[in-house]
């Protein structure tokens, strides 16, 4: 059984009819620890105390040591600036006391020893030891004596009072199994921080607990917002982010991500069905060393023995990626002869828009006079805002009185001529108010990019069918190897030493066009540059690969399902910080919705041939979270 000489301050344990010293929840300035045998002193020592207005907590009652009791005084300690240890010989001894010494130790409280009466000083505890302690004797001067206490008590007192403070919210987040929401916010925080900068220098020093607790405050915003402030924040987070998007400041970024989706491509192969004849700039040379009289950068001359040695070979089509508005050389009769009479033969012109690249990309240039007209083209391609090409318009409505007057264009003419040939669908007639929307090419429904398709807000007009490109990649160990070795190429002077077979030739589309540098006919695609023709033979490449072999056109989502997908990540966002309170858990959960949303997306594209939004979801569920949190925050602090 535990010794009855302890008497303590303890306001919830009051004898009947007495009166506590502080109103539950207070602060008192000191507690006293004493023994029972000197209630007298203390008596005297509180009066004194009290009449300074300072408060105090002290047990004056004369009970059996209960658990309630016990955390009754462990309160008392822990809720004091100062600890006041009376000594006396039986005090010393006290196992209660001894217990309320090591409590304040461990809670780093202020320790005042106070003497009374004579100790034996290998009976005092050695924390108390090592202390000064304050002479209050029957023997000694009372007033001095008391006056030492005082100023002792209160040296710096606001610290003390700080200390005391962060140690009882610090406790209280222990004893709840550190949950957040017990944790500093806001002023408190910043306080408390700035406390324990100070503290260096300062007595007593910061409790570990206490650092722990200003730590993980700093860490964790703990905030759960409700649902309410997650539907109002999400909503507003989409309606903003539709604004970027409209104003066209999000397009570069997310064609930027595009093309790293792009480069994830497998491999497809080579398509056989084509033959590219370049012109190259030692092409170009050689007819001018044969003195060929050459108005472009293929000559006339060039140009029929070109089809001579193609045309007893069976092509299926031949496809002129020049620009020939000129007329033919009377010397050559029999080329003017082959453009009017030989339907294998495609030609093209150039519509009056500018391509962004040039200051004379606006000029229209008129197709070659003998060619027919069912048999043009027209070259133009469409630029993104980086000038990178990643979409190919196939027809366009007409324009009034234009030089080049064909609404195909040359990828779309081929491709057509082609599946006629093979299997006879005819050429298909496309009524104006289709372009845009869907138009068929066989069997396959080909629907044209919206006003508002993925990154293109309100950047795509209604004149022309655009599709994205799928591009093709064949073997090479770069991204830009693989997009250019798609086809067999061979130059002018193979074709014109007949160093092509038969087999080379047989039934292929065959795009004759310039490579020349010089020529700057070369385009910029996610992959890297691409000369002009292998870009045509790519575009018409997807058209009949689409066609004839079922090969995925790259597809995007409706504007509807755009909005829902990106709102949806921005659930998952609110989902995180509503179920996780823990900065490190958000952060990694977070961290985990983000590489689901990067992983699914390169699944949609690669897998799904489907460009779905990635950035905006991405936005939306980081602002999300972190912002309710915020606003959450702020609703709380408005409470308080």
């Amino acid at each position: 059984m535990l010794p009855r000489f302890k008497a303590r301050s303890s306001k919830p344990i009051q004898p009947p009819g007495s009166t506590p010293d502080l109103p539950p929840g207070s602060t008192p300035d000191v507690f006293i620890s004493y023994s029972r045998r000197d209630k007298a002193f203390v008596q005297k020592l509180h009066d004194a105390l009290r009449q300074g207005d300072r408060d105090l907590w002290v047990d004056w009652q004369n009970i059996q040591p209960t658990e309630q009791w016990w955390k009754s005084i462990q309160s008392g300690i822990e809720a004091a600036n100062t600890f006041v240890f009376i000594l006396s010989p039986d005090s010393v001894t006290s196992e209660v006391c001894g217990w309320e010494i090591e409590h304040a130790i461990q809670n780093n409280k202020r320790l005042v020893p106070v003497i009374y009466r004579d100790v034996d000083p290998q009976q005092v505890h050695p924390t108390l030891s090592a202390l000064n302690w304050i002479f209050l004797r029957d023997q000694d001067n009372f007033e001095q004596g008391f006056q030492t206490l005082v100023t002792a008590i209160d040296t710096d007192l606001d610290y003390a009072k700080q200390h005391t403070r962060l140690q009882i919210k610090a406790l209280e987040w222990d004893r709840n199994h550190r949950e957040p929401s017990f944790l500093l916010r806001g002023k408190d925080l910043i306080q408390a921080e700035t406390w324990l900068q100070t503290s260096a220098t300062k007595a007593p020093a910061p409790t570990e607990l206490q650092v722990q607790y200003i730590t993980t405050s700093r860490q964790a915003p703990g905030y759960r917002p409700n649902l309410p402030t997650l539907l109002v924040t999400s909503a507003a987070m989409l309606l903003a982010i539709g604004g970027i998007r409209v104003t066209g400041l999000l397009e570069p970024v997310e064609l930027w991500v595009f093309d790293r989706m792009a480069q994830i491509k497998p491999v497809e192969g080579t398509d056989d069905r084509f033959l590219i004849i370049e012109v190259t700039e030692a092409d170009i040379k050689a007819q001018l060393q044969r003195n060929e009289n050459a108005r472009g950068t293929l000559s006339d001359v060039s140009l029929n023995r070109v089809l001579s040695a193609l045309l007893p070979y069976q092509p299926r089509l031949i496809g002129l990626d020049l620009y020939r508005d000129f007329t033919i050389d009377p010397q050559v009769k029999q080329l003017a002869q082959r453009f009017r009479t030989d339907n294998r033969i495609i030609g093209l012109c150039k519509l009056p828009n500018g391509d962004g690249r040039d200051p004379d990309s606006n000029r229209a240039i008129n197709p070659p006079p003998d060619l027919p007209q069912n048999r043009l083209g027209f070259s133009d391609v469409v630029y993104d805002v980086d000038l990178i090409v990643r979409k190919q318009m196939m027809v366009r409505k007409p324009l009034p009185e234009m030089p080049c007057p064909t609404i195909a264009s040359f990828s779309w003419a081929v491709a057509q001529h082609y599946l006629d040939r093979v299997q006879g669908t005819g050429l298909a007639k496309i009524a104006p108010d289709a372009i845009g929307r869907s138009i068929s090419f066989g069997k396959t429904h080909l629907p044209g990019l919206g006003l508002f398709s993925n990154a293109y807000q309100g950047s795509i007009d209604s004149e022309g069918h655009y599709l994205l490109l799928n591009y093709r990649l064949g073997p090479g160990k770069t991204a830009q190897e693989r997009v250019n070795n798609f086809v067999k190429r061979v130059t002018l002077e193979d074709v014109l030493n007949r160093q092509l077979t038969e087999q080379d030739v047989r039934n292929r589309i065959v795009l004759v066009g310039i490579s020349s540098e010089a020529n700057n006919d070369y385009f910029k695609t996610p992959y890297g540059s691409i000369v002009g023709v292998v870009l045509q033979a790519q575009m018409t490449s997807q058209l009949l690969s689409a066609a004839l072999n079922d090969r995925p056109l790259l597809q995007v989502w409706p504007l509807w399902l755009d909005i829902l997908w990106i709102w949806a990540w921005a659930g998952v966002g609110g989902a995180i910080v509503v179920l996780w309170l823990d900065p490190v858990r958000r952060s990694l959960f977070l961290g985990i919705a983000m590489g689901g949303l990067v992983g699914s997306a390169c699944l949609w594209f690669s897998l799904g041939s489907t460009w779905v939004p990635l950035l905006p979801p991405a936005f939306m569920m980081v602002t999300t979270a972190v912002i309710s949190v915020k606003m959450a925050a702020r609703q709380q602090q408005s409470r308080q």
